[in-house]
């Protein structure tokens, strides 16, 4: 069981980002997320739509740089927001059928290796899709 302050902690998306997902880093290793400055800045971008209200439907055209990690960050953002919102389905959108296998894998290990006490089952679970019934959520790429 969670404690009062860890429940506290699950409650902040800032710390759920640098706690609770996996991403495996430029070198190959597994390791937890930690967030550089241009994830932080989309980060605050992305929260002061929500609060504005644009809640649903955040949507950003980024011209992307390569190796920055805007599409890990896009991938754990997304997955966090339908973990813990219940009935928010999010989707990542793929130029190609190799990226999309690629994209993917991030949000799948994210999954995976979260702490058992708060991943929610997956009713559905293939190569483009995780789908929570029991939260009534889903991503898929």
């Amino acid at each position: 069981m969670f404690s009062k302050h860890d429940l506290e902690k699950l409650s902040d998306k800032r710390w759920r980002l640098c706690h609770l997902y996996h991403i495996i880093d430029k070198r190959g290793h597994i390791g937890i997320f930690e967030p550089n400055d241009e994830q932080w800045e989309l980060f605050e971008r992305y929260e002061e739509k929500k609060k504005a209200g644009g809640e649903y439907g955040l949507r950003e055209y980024i011209l992307k740089d390569r190796q920055i990690g805007i599409t890990t960050f896009h991938c754990l953002y997304y997955l966090d927001e339908v973990i813990f919102n219940r009935g928010r389905s999010a989707a990542i959108i793929a130029h190609d059928k190799d990226s999309l296998e690629k994209i993917f894998k991030k949000v799948k290990l994210a999954w995976e290796m979260m702490d058992p006490r708060i991943k929610p089952k997956a009713s559905t679970e293939n190569v483009r899709e995780l789908e929570f019934k029991e939260i009534h959520s889903s991503i898929y790429i």
